[in-house]
This record gives C-alpha cells, sequence and structure tokens, in this order.
C-alpha cells in the first residue's frame, strides 16, 4: 500500500471510530507530558478538535495531577 492509500484508510478508520466513540461512551483523554504537549493541548482545545468532557493527565518531572477537569487544564493551560 503507498503512503497516500495508507493515509486515506487511516482516516477512514478514525472517522468511523468517531463516530460510534459516543455511543460506546468513549471519552477524549489526554496525557501531557511537557511543554510541547501542552501547546498542543491548547490548540485541541482552541479548535475544538475534542468531545468535551475532555481528560488530562499532567506529568510534569516527579509529580502529576490525575483526571485534570477542562476547567483545570484551562487554567493551567492559560486559556
Amino acid at each position: 500500500m503507498d503512503t497516500h492509500t495508507e493515509r486515506a484508510v487511516l482516516k477512514a478508520r478514525a472517522a468511523a471510530i468517531r463516530s460510534q466513540s459516543p455511543a460506546a461512551g468513549v471519552q477524549s483523554s489526554l496525557e501531557v507530558f511537557n511543554d510541547g504537549h501542552t501547546n498542543e493541548t491548547r490548540g485541541l482545545l482552541e479548535r475544538r478538535n475534542l468531545a468535551e468532557p475532555v481528560y488530562a493527565t499532567l506529568i510534569f518531572g516527579r509529580h502529576q495531577l490525575p483526571f485534570a477537569t477542562p476547567a483545570q487544564a484551562r487554567e493551567i493551560l492559560g486559556l
């Protein structure tokens, strides 16, 4: 399979999973390990690419804040 075909197949599979996820009770979840992930998370939240509620595990150094709420994530990200 060439790269273009593989990409199309993956996009189709992702679309099928996204359409079935709400009925199956699947929730958005993120693991944020560094400032790069923080920036990407901010972009996803701003573009509304994630279904709410979004759950995030924030891991910086030796400490972590499990199951951050959307409000906590927005506060940490400065949104």
